[in-house]
């Protein structure tokens, strides 16, 4: 039998980087993006596709109350799919698909609560992004690093995996919960900034030519 190779203790963990800088440029406008200003606007944002989780989403959103009205934005394959499943769900004055938009920022920092309804991920950027604009999260804890990047009680809340009653659950609890805009931007900008991460990268290599 092959033995093993024992890497664990050279592997090196960089987290993704984000331009900060560049999204605080985008949210110069005060326009408000959402249906209605009353509302607890929810948000999601990726490509309609079985892997999102969308049709788990808008399942979720029907064991909400009516205060409760979602923005998709994005394009995919599953469009008509999804729209037909609202449909069902009697949520089309609740849930509305954007399609793709330039500037997602404007959504993003004028929302209450972003939801992350995956099946799985990479290390998603788009929570990262959600996240400085200063608005709290609720993701399925899905493969792809999401108890890396939510802090329960401090920025979001984690769902177990494809549980739709308990997505709508957090989603609820999150509605309720105080957060404090500077800790969930703070949250982000200590571990994911643009600059200390190119500087993780220019230690690294550093290391490995001097070896």
């Amino acid at each position: 039998m092959p033995q093993l190779l024992n890497i664990t203790k050279k592997l090196v963990k960089i987290h993704n980087p984000l331009d900060f800088g560049k999204i605080e440029n985008c949210l110069k406008s005060d326009d408000f993006p959402y249906k209605k200003i009353d509302a607890i606007n929810l948000l999601a944002v990726g490509r309609l596709t079985y892997q999102k989780g969308f049709d788990l989403l808008i399942d979720a959103v029907a064991l909400l109350d009516s205060r409760f009205y979602l923005t998709i934005l994005g394009e995919g394959d599953q469009r008509m799919i999804l729209e037909e499943r609202v449909h069902e769900k009697k949520l089309t004055n609740r849930v509305f698909f954007e399609g793709f938009v330039e500037n997602p920022y404007q959504y993003m920092a004028k929302a209450d609560l972003f939801v992350l309804s995956s099946r799985y991920e990479g290390l998603p950027n788009v929570l990262l992004e959600v996240m400085f604009c200063g608005v709290p999260v609720v993701a399925f804890n899905c493969p792809g690093g999401i108890d890396e990047i939510i802090i329960p009680n401090v920025n979001g809340f984690i769902a177990p995996n494809g549980s739709i009653n308990e997505l709508a659950g957090y989603i609820s609890l999150a509605a309720e919960t105080n957060f404090d805009k500077e800790k969930i931007k703070d949250s982000v900008k200590q571990k994911f900034n643009y600059e200390d991460r190119v500087r993780d990268y220019e230690r690294l290599f550093y290391k490995l030519v001097s070896i």
